[in-house]
């Protein structure tokens, strides 16, 4: 968990009028902006950042807010005409910033080229180091899953920070409206593999359904031990 602990704020001004929430975007422009400054001066030093440093910056700021922060970066960098990596904009894409024209350029990092390119590098590799399941990791055949009876990714957006490990996103689906893809409920119900604790998620906090191949053996060990207790019970109903 991140030592700044206000909210990202993932909607424009503008938005934040019309929904009256300006007090929720403006701590989160604060926060974006003062994270800004703070990626800015350590990158004065050089990069990539020293480990101690990087991981001092990323227990204040937390990887969602950083990675927030460098996606608008590269978003500004390339508005300017600054010369930005195809990597590096492709990552910058898949965040969504909303247009906050007059805004967004008060939280962009302005160091040079070379030590954006060098500290983002350090950003991606630090992430893929902590092993999370995303959509490659999901079965993908070109048609929506019905997550009934399935082991489901969680997406680590949805998750708290200090969730943020592979063993958390582990969930096995058993009921819901949310778990056939053309029904109009969202409600996905499901217990997770690592420790048994039942909730109620949405369809859309979810990536898709695990491949099987993936599956490790701790969870392979829970789900059969999961479902042998659901075969009891439903045994034990009918008796």
């Amino acid at each position: 968990m991140p030592r700044n602990e206000t909210p990202l704020y993932l909607y424009s001004h503008q938005d934040a009028e019309w929904g009256s929430k300006l007090d929720q975007w403006w701590e989160s422009f604060i926060a974006n902006r003062d994270c800004a400054r703070e990626l800015q001066s350590a990158l004065a030093e050089g990069a990539p950042l020293p480990e101690a440093r990087f991981t001092e910056l990323l227990g204040q700021w937390g990887w969602k807010r950083m990675e927030y922060v460098m996606a608008n970066t590269v978003r500004i960098m390339q508005d300017n005409a600054l010369p930005v990596t195809e990597t590096d904009l492709i990552w910058a894409k898949g965040i969504y910033i909303p247009p906050d024209e007059g805004y967004n350029h008060r939280f962009a990092v302005n160091s040079p080229v070379e030590r954006i390119t060098a500290f983002m590098s350090q950003l991606r590799e630090a992430r893929q180091a902590l092993g999370l399941f995303g959509r490659e990791h999901c079965v993908q055949d070109g048609s929506p899953q019905d997550y009934t009876g399935k082991v489901l990714v969680m997406d680590p957006e949805t998750l708290s920070e200090r969730y943020w490990a592979p063993e958390y996103q582990l969930w096995y689906a058993w009921s819901g409206f949310g778990c056939a893809p053309e029904a109009r409920g969202r409600a996905v119900f499901a217990t997770a593999l690592v420790d048994g604790e039942e909730a109620r998620w949405n369809r859309q906090d979810f990536l898709g359904v695990l491949r099987e191949d993936q599956l490790p053996a701790w969870a392979k060990e829970k789900l059969d031990e999961l479902l042998a207790q659901q075969q009891e019970q439903a045994t034990t109903m009918t008796m």
